[in-house]
């Protein structure tokens, strides 16, 4: 079941970089090309409001 909460950046950071990454990586238009390190993901999620979508309690999508 798919479970949305809203979530820390600093519980899920690395979570939170992997999905921009692959993201970037899958060519999606958000405004970041690839190769996208973990240190750029990782700013662009410093300070936000997030709301996450978990699958089996992997973040598998997000919203800010």
């Amino acid at each position: 079941m798919l479970d949305i909460r809203r979530i820390s950046t600093d519980d899920h950071l690395d979570a939170l970089a992997a999905l921009l990454i692959d993201a970037a990586d899958s060519g999606a238009s958000i405004g970041f090309l690839p190769p996208l390190s973990k240190d750029v993901a990782a700013d662009f999620w410093r300070g936000r409001e997030i709301l996450g979508a978990f699958l089996n309690g992997r973040l598998v999508g997000s919203v800010q």
